[in-house]
């Protein structure tokens, strides 16, 4: 399923109030720019997500270049930024909120806030990923898939059997 929600965006041109006058950093096609990025991040993650589901075997070599790229992504950095960009945003542009009873700069500080812990836990998440590529950096394969062979004694498991990712009858792993 496509999750992609955008149609040839036409951005639309900011306007600077008198007290917040527009800078040099906000650039609407930049705003487009970002939205693309995200969407193909996402579309990306999801065709992964849909290609592995299925009984995968993978290589350590395979694996390793993968989590290589996945830790080197700059989740926690990227992250970092989008929150000074929605703080930013206050200074840049007059902010309204649809329940007027909500303070936009309160809604910033706590959307930064989550932001924060997001960024946490994607530093811990490339600790993981790092880790991970470590223990298997030294593994080779002699290129014979043995799993696709008839009457081999190292059959891959029925699922579920032996599987660390399994879960138990109420759902948790």
């Amino acid at each position: 399923m496509n999750t992609t929600h955008t149609t040839n965006r036409t951005p639309t041109t900011p306007t600077p109030s008198p007290e917040r006058p527009m800078n040099n950093h906000t650039n609407p096609w930049a705003d487009e720019q970002l939205i693309e990025h995200a969407e193909n991040i996402n579309e990306h993650a999801q065709a992964m997500t849909r290609d592995t589901v299925i009984e995968p075997v993978f290589v350590a070599s395979t694996l390793y270049t993968v989590l290589g790229d996945l830790h080197t992504a700059g989740f926690a950095q990227l992250l970092r930024q989008l929150g000074q960009g929605l703080t930013a945003s206050a200074r840049c542009y007059t902010l309204t909120e649809d329940n007027p009873e909500r303070d936009p700069e309160t809604s910033i500080a706590l959307a930064v806030e989550q932001l924060r812990h997001a960024a946490h836990a994607a530093e811990e998440l490339t600790r993981h990923l790092v880790a991970a590529q470590n223990a298997i950096a030294g593994q080779g394969h002699q290129g014979y898939h043995k799993c696709n062979q008839p009457n081999q004694p190292n059959q891959p498991q029925p699922a579920n059997q032996g599987d660390p990712w399994a879960k138990d009858e109420e759902g948790r792993a």
